[in-house]
Order: C-alpha cells, then sequence, then structure tokens
C-alpha cells in the first residue's frame, strides 16, 4: 500500500476528526508524491498509532491515514537537488516512515524547522500500540504501587487515632480516681467562761503568783 488509505467509512472519518481535535501532533508537512516527482504539503494530525492527512487545516475530512503499528521514523538527508529545483534543499529538514509490510512504500516527509521536524520524528516513533500498551503497564503498576501506599497510611492513621482515643480514656479514669482532700475546719476559738460568771479567767501566771 503505497499511499495513504482513502477514507470512505464514516467511522474512520469520525477518528480524523478526534485527530484533528486531540492529536497529540498537529501540522503542516510535505510529503513525497507516490511517483516521487513532487512535494505536496498537507496538513498533519497523529492519534496514537494513526496519522492523517487533510488538505488543509480546516478541512471537515481527512484525505487519508497510515498505519503507524511497526513502522521505524529516522531523520533522512536532503536529497540531491534536481536541476529545475526551485526550492532551496538547505531549509528544508527530511524524514521518512518505513513501514512493517514489504510492498508498502516508505513515506518521506519535510518540513522547514529543525526542532519541529525532530518533535514529529519522535512523537511518530512512539506511536505504537506495543509502546502505549507497555506504557500504560508501567503507569499501571505506579498506581497499584501508589495505592498501596495509600492504603498502608490509612491503616496506620486509623491506628494511631485509636490509641490517641484510648489515650483520653486512660486520662479520663485517672482523673476519677484522684481524690481531691477535704478542707480542714477552721478551729473554734474557746468560749470566756469568766464572761458567763462574772469573774475573769485569770492567765496561768497570775495563778501561780497567787499560790505563792
Amino acid at each position: 500500500m503505497q499511499k495513504g488509505i482513502r477514507l470512505n467509512d464514516g467511522h474512520v472519518a469520525s477518528l480524523g476528526l478526534l485527530a484533528r481535535k486531540d492529536g497529540t501532533r498537529k501540522g503542516y508537512l510535505s510529503k513525497r508524491s507516490s511517483d516521487n516527482t513532487k512535494w505536496q504539503t498537507k496538513w498533519f494530525a497523529l492519534l496514537q498509532n494513526l496519522l492523517f492527512y487533510f488538505e488543509s487545516d480546516s478541512s471537515s475530512r481527512p484525505s487519508g491515514l497510515y498505519l503507524l503499528e511497526g513502522c521505524v521514523c529516522d531523520r533522512a538527508p536532503s536529497p540531491k537537488p534536481a536541476l529545475s529545483a526551485k526550492e532551496p534543499l538547505e531549509k528544508q529538514h527530511y524524514f521518512t516512515v518505513n513501514f512493517s509490510h514489504e510492498n508498502q512504500k516508505a513515506l518521506e516527509l519535510r518540513t522547514e524547522d529543525a526542532k519541529d521536524c525532530d518533535e514529529w520524528v519522535a512523537a511518530i516513533a512512539h506511536a505504537s500500540y506495543r509502546t502505549l500498551a507497555t506504557e500504560h503497564e508501567a503507569l499501571m503498576q505506579k498506581y497499584l504501587h501508589l495505592l498501596q501506599i495509600v492504603e498502608t497510611e490509612k491503616t496506620v492513621a486509623k491506628q494511631l487515632r485509636q490509641q490517641i482515643e484510648d489515650g483520653e480514656i486512660e486520662i479520663e479514669r485517672l482523673k476519677a480516681e484522684v481524690t481531691v482532700p477535704a478542707p480542714c475546719p477552721k478551729p473554734q476559738a474557746p468560749q470566756d467562761r469568766g464572761h458567763r460568771t462574772g469573774w475573769g479567767t485569770a492567765p496561768s501566771h497570775c495563778h501561780a503568783s497567787l499560790q505563792t
């Protein structure tokens, strides 16, 4: 299959629209025609392992697509300029997509920006179902590991909360066991008996002087 697949299926067309909206990589690229006679500028959109191309960025329906599963994408040297070439090749940056099917011609693309070229190569190189599945598995393992950590932290937090509650109960129990001593009664002043009999009570030293 040398050309991009012509789209007649509504489901594939809807995927093309999804690629226009949520594609991981989008932009204009020049693709070499199937007869190698000229370069055609198309608007490309990458969705997972499908590379769609449109006539322009305003086209509502894709013109074709390439299945990238198992492909190899690399930078390519500039081709030798033809005598009738009007475009300066030194300002172009080339890369190729080689497909796993033996009867499928390599896709030759180019862009005017070196950084843009490198980013396209990296994006297409990772646009594989196997790569996506491997990355998904790695993310799932990481998620399960983090989930296990969270569950462990919940268990530890529950144990600490129980220890705090047990400590509060123990403190209340100890408070209840502590008895506060009752205040001592104030000593009463001795009654003045002399006042009741009319005679005053003489101090002890007075009694001693009378006896002598």
